[in-house]
Parts: structure tokens; C-alpha cells; sequence
């Protein structure tokens, strides 16, 4: 049964020199197999190329044992969708058993059948499913995309065999023919959030090498959606600046049959307004560039080449005219577009032979799939950055490397990567990082990098490594010269520290029962089924739980005692919200806190709690008197106490109590305003992800909802999907720090669920930024000071980073030829090197005399250059200092800031001809200055030595990779002229329109993340 885009037999594979070799059947017996059902290419035995890819990296089955497997996709909560060619949808639950949703009555002959699925951006709230199906009428309207809603239960709305005459099941594109192969069958939303439907030319009159007779000219007629790559909007409507759509739109006439070629003199209305691009024999796969927004086709060629485009609006690539870059000339499609006219045929960025390599070109290609550029941080760098694809009928794998601004790849020859993979149907980059690939045989393979191998520690280099100054430097911190003393403690009287329910409050109410009352019913080894999915599991090993352990909060609190009489209180107030009502915060020291208290940001704080409008921020929290508890569901029967559904659980407000931090004795120098020492909810409040279309809760990000219903008490009913109280975030050193800190015994059992969530914060990191190098245009002279940027995007819901400012910050690194120019970290000395470019993005309180590291005293802020999030819109206590970051036409931020360096390229790259430039993201959770500065202001105890002797065993927060980005940069002799960087300048409303549309990508398709 043939699969996907195939219609060569599967031909046997031979290694030679670790590169496959295929003996094609001839033409008549792939006529033939064209017409009837033909075996997938058996995976025999999948093997990654001898050399780097064997040394580097590791190969695991994912998936395995199913049907014919077509297309998947990865859900936000880490499941996965799957279609298979004869119509049944299946789910892998997290636990790695897969299920089936539902299935669609489709033709499955030929190359027909169930073919592509894609996720909706808004999946966690909509359900939304998207199919492309062989599930016409009739031939002429064969192929279909579809709608359709996965239910929590892991179920497709639509019941039984799923059709169109079924409630559930939505038409959103059809008419397109199908009558045997060449099918197309790719999905895709774009960062315009629109959806990219890929469509074949229906394969009639095949067999034909370019610039020969041709029979089928249904790639190039306009009044057909066959052959073409289409964009409608995700409910079906028609996006307005598609090529084809403004009213009274012309083209060539042709009646969509195979022998009906264009008429450019005859000009007709009736044009097929849902194209996008067109010349395509068969887009059967394609996807963007997370980097870029660029579109990036596989499209599988006839007898003679396969190719790679680039695709853009309006453009015609080339199908049946051209293949390969070889056959008629490419102005023969510069009349043939709307209105009749046009531009030339556009050639591929890449393509290879179906017979061996010749010259400068790649062989042995037989039918293309079309694959993914990995920017994973865990890849190590000669892989990182590159376009991964293969071929679905000798089941090869391969890579490119792009150029410097993948718009295109470099001259040399792809490289192997593995063989014997199979009928390759999609590759994918998981929410891990790997890269994972289908094969019709019924796999998921999972390709990441083996245990040790380098992903890119920071390196110190030299520190004269950085180039000339490129303007105003960042030298990190400004605290070079001595600090002054806080001096004498302020005794600023009573404070006044709002709202909520005081100290003594609920006296005469119901105790509270602390977490290891609730553990007896909402860990997982009470609910039953193993595992540490119960509710207190996840809690237990986090930072909330840990928020009284946590060695820097210990530290950090004795000097604000020292500074400002009785302002620990304040601090308790958060990091122990029980402590706070029950009078046990003073001392303010919190020497009086018992076990309950001690338990950090335990259950109570958040389900016995209600949070009133303008009380928000400083744990300005109303406690109920009775053990009644809060929570999302209705009808809770527990023996223990008396439930209320509420659904301010599951909204950003609570979690505002304590990430909306103002001092309540100082003002911010020169207002009137309490001085901000953390604003994480109301960056979230001004960003685009507070409402509208993209919005999204802090619980939406950081409580992950579970793959699967399940209790979360015990003896208690299935909830729907429920949340995870893991709370992750991104400080991975500080999970380290509180179990260092923790007396003996005090987190038995624990070891597994801390390492779940160290592992989840660093996944968080990974996922909360990506960078993007912007060379010079053209080859660039070596030994010639030259100009590049650096784009950083922030894909979380606040600043980058967030939250307690002091210590806290994201850096970049940047490398030449491997060797550090700017951003070098002194590992052994625990440092950032400071250098004229450095680019440190960080938010630094201090006195109005000068004095740092005295938060109970701040009320200036020195800088704020932390990464705003998209659409954010600042008010006086969140507007940046010391950077303007680009906004658009309505002000709002576009969630990306951009570093200007100025370099020289070695002159001994030139005979390789090109130099690799590689920026690399750090995120460090505290500072060896700020550590030290506690240790040395701390007189009353010692806590400061504390940290300091615990900074010093846990690896001294060591800066953790979040993401990178590698290109290879063209030379040519020096001269006399210094190169300018071949983009606009961020200044402005008219600024970056492709930084716009990549943002609107990130806003439509990432979830947001915490660091």
C-alpha cells in the first residue's frame, strides 16, 4: 500500500561508504506500482552514519507497533496525535501507551488516505484538530481538510467512523482532485496563524523529465488548487492578502484538466483564491523555520530530481516547466501569474539526483520528505542550526547546513546522518528538544543527543577576546567600585503591610492542618496507581514548598532585618503566607515558626484562600476561618474538610499575591509609588497574553495539566485532565541549593521528584527564548571590521528574566570560529568576563546614594533591560531602563531585543570559505558578586556564610544553556570597506516587519515559560 508521496517501488538499499544507494525499478514497472497498493520501505534496521552522528547522538523507538503512520504532532501537555493512511487517529498518552481517538472513512488506495494532521494554537482551550483527508464524494473532490475536537478523553467529537454529516466535523477546504497519487497532504499553521494546506498535481501523465513534452500542466493553472501550496484562514474563510484574492483578480485561462495549459493572452476570472505559491508536482511535507517564519517545502520530483524551496507569496516554483533547476527556461513562467503577469520560474534552494552525484550536485535521491531545522540547545553545535530531511523510499536521512540567513544552504554537499529509516513520513522537533521521525511502518523514532556529549558549556576564552567597542558597553553590573554600608537600621515604625487577613486573624477558627494532613489523601501513593502524579508529590519537590528552605531567601532576610526594623515580616508574608496570619512571623527573623509555617507556600496558602479585587500583590490574601477548601471543581466530598468550587484557583490574580512584590516603606525616589522589588504579574497584566486570542494564565504555563483524567484525591472521582503542582519554572540552581540546605532526612523520598523538576526547568528554559544571527549582506571581507546583530525573542508571558531582580540574569555569548568574542564565562572563577559588548539582560535595584544589595532599601532602579514579552505595554515601575526595545505601529512591544557587535573574521577561515558565527542564550539564577555581597553584609548570623558555602558545592549557579543558534558566514579577501549588517535598524514604528510576523508566530504557537 503505497504512503505519502512515494511512486518508486522500494527499492533495496546497499551501503557504500556509508552512503545508501538505490537500484531503481524501470519506468514501465513504476507505472505499474503506481496503480496498485504497494508496501511501505521496510525499517530493517535504523542506523545513524558512522563518525559524528553515531558518536553523537543516541536512537530510541518512540512509538512503535502501529499501523501505517502518515503524519503526528505533538499536543501542548506532551501527548501525541497520530494519523494512520487508512483513517484511524491515535494518541500517545504520556505514559507511553497509545490509544485510538476515532478514525475517518477515507480512500486509502494509492497514495490517498488519512495524510496530515496539525494542532490548533489554542488546543488547550479550543481542542482543535486539523486533518487532511481522502474523504470526497468524488474524485474531483477527493482530498479534504477537516476540523474536528479531541476531547480530554482522548476521543475525536466525532463518534464511530467519522464523516462530514457528523456534528462534530467541520469542512474547511475542499474540491481538491485526487484520482490516484501525487496527493500532497501537508499541514501546517504559519506565524501568521494561518493554516498551509500542501496539494499535488494529481499525477496524471507522469513519467516526463523536465524540459520534455508535457501532459500534465495542472501545477500551473490557476483556477485549480492542485499542484500549489494554499493558506485559508483557521476557520475556512480566505485571507484577504492571499495572491489570487482581491476582487477582479485575473488569470490565465485553463480549465484544470491535465492537457489544459495556461492561456496567458486569454485572461478569465474564477481563480482558486486560496493559493498561496504554485508549481509544485507534490508538497507531500513542509514547515517554517522557527527562526525565520520561513516556509520550507519538500517537493517530490518526477523521474529526475527531488528538491528543497524556499516559498513565498505569489510565486510560481517552477512544476511542469522546470524540476531541479534544469528543463525550459525560467522566464517561461513570468506571464503566468495573476492578471498575467508574473516573474521567473523560482529555482529550489536545494535539489539532488535521482541518479549519482554529479559535479557539485547530491545523488541517489528518490522521493523527498520534506523535514525541520533543529535549533535544540542540547544538540552540539556541528549539528545544531541544521535542516534535517530524508527520502521515504530508500529511507535515508540526511542535513544541510543554512546559510547565514537561512534564506538558503550552503554549496557543500548535504551530509549523512542515518540510514535504513524507512518509509519517512515526518520529522519533528519535540518539546525535549529531540528530533523525532515517522516512518510508515507504524514508528515514532526519537533521535537526541547521548548522555555526556557537549552541548555547549560557556567558555571562558581569553579576556581580550572582544572586538572593538560597538558602542555603549555593558560591562554587566554597575557595582565596580566599593558599596557603600547600608549603615544603622531605619526604624521606620508600625508598616502598614495592606490588606488580607492580619496576624491573629483567625483566632478562634479552624487550624491550620499543614501539608502532611493533605498529603494523606492527595499524594499518589494514597490516590493509588503509583507514579508521582498526585497533587502533594509534585508540590513537595518544588520551590513553593521549599520557600522557607531556600538559602538565599534565608540570606537575603537577615540583611533586610538589619536594614529596616521589622521588615522581615514582609518577607514572611510570601514565603509563608500561614506564618504571616498566625502571628508567628515576628520575631521577624521567623525563629517562631512552626512546622506548618515552615512548609513554605504550602496548600492552605493557595485552597483556603480568597483574593480580592484590589488587594492584589504581597500576599494580600483573605484566609477562610473554617477548614473549607478552595478549589476548580464542584461537588467535593471529603471528609476532611468542606469544599467550595472556585475557580480564582486557576487565575493569574493568585498567583499576583506574591509575584507583585512592593515595598511597603519606601517610596520609588522621586513618586510617591511603593518602590517594585518584583512585578512578574503586572508584566503578564501589560503583555499580549493577558486576554484576547493568545491568553494565557500563569497556571496555564506552569501548572501543565495532566495527558490524562485521573483522581487527585483519594477515593475521589475522575477530574478532567487536572493541573500539575509542579509549578515549574527556570531556577535550576535553586532546586540544587534548598536540597543542600535541608537537614538530614527533611526530604526523604523525594530524590525522583526533584529530579523530574529540574529537569522540567531546564525543558522551561529551552523553550523560553530563541536567538537569531543577522550577518552582512554577501561574502564578508576577512580581517575587515564588520558589523552583526544578535536577535533575542522572548517567548514567555513576562520579562526575560523575571522576578527578584537582584542576581538574576540572561547573557549572550557570542563565537567566532568557535573562539569567544563576547559574553565569556570564567567557570572556575565563577564570573562573566566583562568585555566592551557584553549583553546582559537584568533589572539592577539600588539606593539613591549608590548602595546594591540592600533590598529592604532600594528605591531606585539603576537598569531594567530584561526582555519585554509580546504586546507589552509599560507603565512607570515596568518601563525599561538604560535599552529601548522595538515596538509596533500601536506601541506594543514585539517581545525581542536586538545587540549590535562589531568583529573581525579570521583570515584563516578564508580557504575553507566560510567562518561559523554562533550566539549562545545563558540564564543564570544568582551571581557569584550578589552571593558574596550577602555573605559579607550579613553580621547578625550566619546565613550569608550559609549560601556562600552552599553557592560553593552546588556548582556555583552555574549559567544553563537556554537556546543557540549557529551560521555560517561567507568570505572573501579583506579590503578596505567596513561591512554594514544587511538589516534595518529597531528605532521607530516601521521596524522589522519579519520580526513582526515571527512574534506573531510565537505568540500563536509557544506556550509561555517562567525563568
Amino acid at each position: 500500500m503505497a504512503v505519502g508521496p512515494r511512486r518508486k517501488s522500494a527499492a533495496r538499499v546497499r551501503l557504500s561508504r556509508g552512503r545508501a544507494t538505490c537500484s531503481a525499478p524501470p519506468p514501465r514497472m513504476r507505472r505499474l506500482l503506481a496503480a496498485v497498493f504497494l508496501a511501505s520501505v521496510p525499517a530493517a534496521a535504523q542506523t545513524l552514519s558512522p563518525g559524528g552522528p553515531a558518536n553523537s547522538f543516541e536512537f530510541t523507538t518512540f512509538v512503535g507497533g502501529q499501523g501505517q503512520l502518515t503524519d503526528f504532532r505533538f499536543l501542548p501537555d506532551g501527548r501525541v496525535v497520530m494519523t494512520e493512511k487508512t483513517g484511524a487517529v491515535k494518541v500517545r498518552r504520556t505514559d507511553g501507551t497509545v490509544v485510538t481517538a476515532g478514525s475517518f472513512t477515507v480512500d486509502s488506495g494509492s497514495e490517498k488516505g488519512l495524510l496530515g494532521v496539525e494542532v490548533d494554537p489554542q488546543f488547550q482551550i479550543n481542542g482543535f484538530l486539523y486533518f487532511y483527508a481522502s474523504d470526497g464524494p468524488t474524485t474531483a473532490n477527493k482530498h479534504r481538510v477537516l476540523r474536528v475536537r479531541l476531547n480530554p478523553d482522548n476521543t475525536l467529537q466525532c463518534t464511530g467512523s467519522c464523516s462530514t454529516a457528523q456534528t462534530g466535523v467541520t469542512v474547511l477546504l475542499q474540491n481538491l482532485a485526487g484520482p490516484a497519487n501525487h496527493d500532497g497532504g501537508a499541514l501546517a499553521i504559519g506565524p501568521d496563524g494561518k493554516l498551509y494546506v500542501g496539494v499535488g498535481d494529481t499525477g496524471c501523465n507522469s513519467g516526463i523529465p523536465p524540459g520534455t513534452t508535457i501532459g500534465n500542466y495542472i501545477a500551473t493553472c490557476l483556477t485549480t488548487a492542485n499542484g500549489k501550496v494554499l493558506r485559508i484562514n483557521l476557520d475556512g474563510t480566505i485571507p484577504a492578502d492571499n495572491p489570487l484574492a482581491a476582487p477582479g483578480t485575473t488569470v490565465p485561462a485553463c480549465n484544470g484538466s491535465c492537457g489544459s495549459g495556461p492561456d496567458p493572452g486569454t485572461l478569465v476570472t474564477g481563480a482558486r483564491t486560496e493559493i498561496w505559491a504554485w508549481g509544485f508536482r507534490n508538497p507531500f511535507r513542509f514547515s517554517f523555520d522557527p527562526q525565520t517564519g520561513n516556509l520550507w517545502v519538500g517537493d517530490v520530483g518526477e523521474v529526475s530530481y527531488e528538491e528543497i524551496d524556499l516559498v513565498r507569496k505569489g510565486q510560481h516554483h517552477g512544476w511542469p516547466y522546470r524540476e531541479g533547476g534544469f528543463g525550459y527556461p525560467v522566464t517561461t513562467c513570468a506571464n503566468l501569474g495573476p492578471n498575467g503577469v508574473g516573474a521567473n520560474c523560482v529555482e529550489p534552494a536545494y535539489f539532488c539526483e535521482h541518479a549519482g552525484a554529479a559535479g557539485d550536485n547530491d545523488g541517489n535521491c528518490q522521493s523527498i520528505t520534506g523535514g525541520v531545522f533543529v535549533d535544540s540547545a542540547s544538540f552540539p553545535p556541528p549539528y545544531r542550526g541544521r535542516y534535517f530531511f530524508g527520502d521515504n523510499a530508500n529511507g535515508n536521512v540526511w542535513t544541510l547546513t543554512p546559510n547565514a540567513n537561512r534564506d538558503g544552504f550552503v554549496t557543500s554537499p548535504r551530509a549523512d546522518f542515518g540510514t535504513d529509516f524507512g518509509t519517512v513520513t515526518r520529522f519533528l522537533v519535540g518539546p525535549d528538544g529531540a528530533l523525532y521521525v515517522s516512518a510508515a511502518g507504524g514508528s515514532i523514532f526519537r533521535i537526541a543527543p547521548k548522555p555526556g556529549v557537549d552541548a555547549g558549556t560557556p567558555d571562558a576564552g581569553p579576556p581580550d577576546a572582544g572586538p572593538p567597542d560597538a558602542g555603549p558597553p555593558d560591562a554587566g553590573r554597575p557595582d565596580a567600585g566599593p558599596r557603600p554600608d547600608a549603615g544603622p537600621p531605619l526604624d521606620a515604625g508600625p508598616i502598614d503591610f495592606g490588606g488580607g487577613t492580619p496576624p491573629g486573624g483567625l483566632a478562634g477558627g479552624a487550624p491550620f492542618q499543614g501539608p502532611d494532613t493533605c498529603k494523606l489523601c492527595h499524594s499518589a501513593a494514597e490516590i493509588g496507581g503509583g507514579g508521582s502524579d498526585g497533587p502533594w508529590d509534585g508540590w513537595a519537590a518544588t520551590m513553593m514548598a521549599s520557600a522557607i528552605r531556600d538559602p538565599l531567601f534565608q540570606a537575603a532576610l537577615s540583611v533586610a532585618n538589619q536594614d529596616v526594623l521589622g521588615i522581615g515580616q514582609w518577607c514572611l508574608r510570601c514565603h509563608s503566607p500561614t506564618s504571616y496570619v498566625q502571628g508567628h512571623s515576628l520575631p521577624a527573623s521567623g525563629s517562631a515558626l512552626d512546622a506548618v509555617d515552615r512548609a513554605g507556600v504550602s496548600c492552605e496558602a493557595c485552597h483556603r484562600t480568597r483574593t480580592d479585587a484590589g488587594l492584589i500583590g504581597n500576599a494580600q490574601l483573605t484566609f477562610e476561618p473554617s477548614f473549607t477548601v478552595h478549589g476548580p471543581y464542584p461537588n467535593v466530598d471529603s471528609p476532611a474538610h468542606t469544599g467550595a468550587q472556585d475557580l480564582a484557583v486557576s487565575q493569574s490574580s493568585l498567583c499576583g499575591q506574591c509575584h507583585e512584590v512592593r515595598n511597603p516603606v519606601l517610596k520609588r525616589a522621586g513618586s510617591q509609588r511603593a518602590f517594585p522589588l518584583d512585578t512578574t504579574y503586572s508584566e503578564w497584566l501589560q503583555s499580549a497574553y493577558a486576554s484576547g486570542p493568545g491568553a494565557k494564565t500563569c497556571q496555564d504555563c506552569h501548572m501543565v495539566r495532566a495527558a490524562q483524567d485521573a483522581p487527585v484525591a483519594k477515593d475521589g472521582p475522575v477530574r478532567p485532565t487536572p493541573s500539575r503542582h509542579a509549578f515549574v519554572g527556570g531556577n535550576v540552581w535553586g532546586l540544587d541549593a534548598v536540597r543542600a540546605a535541608a537537614a538530614p532526612g527533611e526530604l526523604a523520598g523525594l530524590d525522583a521528584a526533584f529530579a523530574a523538576n529540574r529537569t522540567a526547568a531546564l525543558q522551561n528554559l529551552a523553550g523560553a527564548a530563541d536567538v537569531q544571527i543577522l550577518l552582512p549582506q554577501g561574502s564578508i571581507p576577512v580581517e575587515t571590521e564588520v558589523q552583526l546583530k544578535i536577535r533575542v525573542f522572548n517567548r514567555t508571558g513576562h520579562k526575560l528574566p523575571t522576578g527578584y531582580a537582584d542576581g538574576r540574569r540572561v547573557f549572550l555569548e557570542l563565537r567566532v570560529n568557535d573562539q569567544v568574542v563576547s559574553g565569556a564565562y570564567d567557570s572556575d572563577a565563577g564570573v562573566l568576563v566583562a568585555d566592551p559588548q557584553l549583553a546582559v539582560f537584568e533589572a539592577v535595584h539600588a539606593r539613591r546614594d549608590g548602595g546594591l544589595d540592600h533590598l529592604a532599601l532600594h528605591d531606585t532602579i539603576l537598569k531594567d533591560t530584561r526582555i519585554e514579552p509580546l504586546g507589552f505595554r509599560p507603565d512607570e515601575d515596568t518601563a525599561p531602563v538604560g535599552i529601548t526595545f522595538p515596538r509596533d505601529a500601536d506601541g506594543g512591544a514585539m517581545g525581542a531585543a536586538e545587540w549590535t557587535y562589531r568583529v573581525r573574521l579570521p583570515s584563516s577561515a578564508l580557504a575553507a570559505g566560510s567562518a561559523t558565527v554562533e550566539a549562545r542564550l545563558f540564564h543564570q539564577a544568582t551571581t557569584r558578586e550578589y552571593v558574596e555581597a550577602l555573605a559579607a553584609a550579613n553580621v547578625t548570623d550566619g546565613k550569608g556564610d550559609q549560601l556562600h558555602a552552599i553557592w560553593e558545592t552546588t556548582g556555583r549557579a552555574a549559567p544553563v544553556l537556554m537556546t543557540s543558534t549557529r551560521v555560517s558566514a561567507p568570505l572573501t579577501q579583506g579590503g578596505d570597506v567596513v561591512g554594514g549588517c544587511g538589516c534595518r535598524s529597531t528605532s521607530g514604528a516601521a521596524v522589522l516587519p519579519a520580526l513582526l510576523v515571527l512574534l506573531a508566530w510565537g505568540a500563536a504557537r509557544r506556550r509561555t515559560s517562567v525563568t
